[in-house]
């Protein structure tokens, strides 16, 4: 069954390969190119406790990961401020909205982990101190300028943590003292400098679905998912707030869950889905969970069948979702009370999503991908081939 579960995540980049035509001489030399300056603080999360009431997020991950990562795997990545509309200076400060139009430039291009099928890219991550992050099956990256270079390789981890079965990162989190948390096959580990770790859990999850997304409550506090449901993960125990997530009848399983800062949280697999999910974490139990959208979107009051791609969560509240309907890839802003018909607004993107991609020379960008959110507006999307930045138009 393990072999199954890696060769699913796989799957997917190799079709993607084969719809490039493997290309790595890609024209993106015509697109705007910026580096990854530095952000603003994410804030400090308060810290969480175990006691029922909404959790303070420190960081979580797509995708999915990622997020994130994260998260996923993993699911998303976005750090909450020290409240629910981020701090940092961000609400009631600032000029820009959630959905304000952005523009859209490459922060690192051809990146090593294109045309790898075992370095898959799996999550995305903003650390509290504005770094970017970014995890494949086999390596944790850190982004430096336009620099890519290594945090942790799976040789590293191995010699803390040992085989797990040919399992690699999965999720990816961290705390407000900036402590990076992440999942190797079905144990957890910590690591507060590049190439030193330490293994904080073993066997974390089920030992048939590692944990692939993440969102650190606080210290020593985490919420982990995987196929085969919800825990909170501390230094002491592991507590299952989830003994599965619904059954999807599509190849995409994977979980990859975005937690806001309210405990409300959205539920994406991890790639192309028909469906989002919506639930609510309230410090001890998992509420209200179920379909949020399926199959279709219209926010412009046209419904059309749909693939949703990748989310994350606002620092301000409420969610980042990409959309493909009709050939054309769109990102939205999301309330946490969202309808088809109310809370959901059309983000403009420069160049577009599709744009970008046919410049990029990559027909597939953005089909399999992971999002974070950061403070002052500021998005970073990852791609096949790519990391990009969404920033707020002046």
């Amino acid at each position: 069954m393990k072999r199954v579960l890696r060769l699913h995540r796989s799957v997917w980049l190799f079709g993607l390969m084969a719809a490039c035509g493997g290309k790595a001489d890609r024209k993106a030399e015509s697109l705007p190119v910026g580096g990854a300056a530095p952000v603003a603080s994410a804030g400090q999360a308060g810290t969480s406790t175990e006691t029922a009431g909404a959790p303070a997020v420190a960081g979580s991950r797509s995708a999915g990961m990622p997020p994130s990562p994260n998260e996923g795997g993993a699911g998303d990545a976005g750090a909450a401020g020290e409240n629910a509309s981020g701090d940092g200076g961000q609400a009631g400060t600032t000029s820009w909205t959630p959905d304000a139009p952005r523009s859209l430039t490459a922060v690192a291009k051809a990146p090593e982990w294109y045309g790898k099928d075992e370095t898959q890219a799996q999550g995305l991550l903003i650390a509290p101190d504005g770094r970017v992050f970014f995890e494949t099956t086999n390596k944790i990256y850190e982004i430096a300028g336009v620099q890519v270079r290594d945090y942790l390789t799976d040789v590293e981890t191995q010699a803390a943590v040992g085989n797990q079965d040919g399992y690699g990162f999965g999720g990816l989190g961290f705390d407000q003292q900036g402590t990076l948390y992440a999942t190797y096959g079905g144990s957890m580990i910590r690591s507060s400098a590049p190439h030193q770790l330490e293994l904080w859990r073993a066997e974390v999850g089920s030992a048939m679905a590692p944990a692939l997304s993440l969102s650190v409550l606080g210290q020593d506090d985490v919420l982990a998912s995987s196929t085969d449901g919800m825990w909170r993960v501390t230094a002491q125990t592991t507590a299952t707030l989830l003994k599965s997530f619904s059954p999807l009848d599509e190849p995409c399983v994977f979980p990859k869950v975005s937690l806001a800062a309210s405990g409300t949280f959205m539920v994406l697999r991890d790639c192309a889905s028909k469906r989002v999910e919506r639930g609510h974490f309230d410090g001890a139990a998992v509420l209200d969970l179920g379909t949020w959208f399926d199959g279709t979107f219209s926010p412009s009051g046209t419904a059309s069948p749909v693939d949703f791609l990748c989310g994350t969560s606002d620092l301000q509240g409420g969610f980042y979702l990409t959309v493909r309907a009709n050939k054309t890839k769109q990102l939205y802003h999301l309330t946490e009370s969202a309808t088809e018909s109310t809370g959901v607004s059309e983000i403009a993107v420069t160049p577009s999503l599709d744009d970008a991609a046919a410049m990029a020379d990559d027909s597939q960008a953005f089909h399999g991908c992971n999002i974070t959110a950061a403070p002052g507006g500021v998005i970073y999307l990852q791609s096949s081939m790519e990391l990009w930045k969404l920033a707020v138009q002046p």
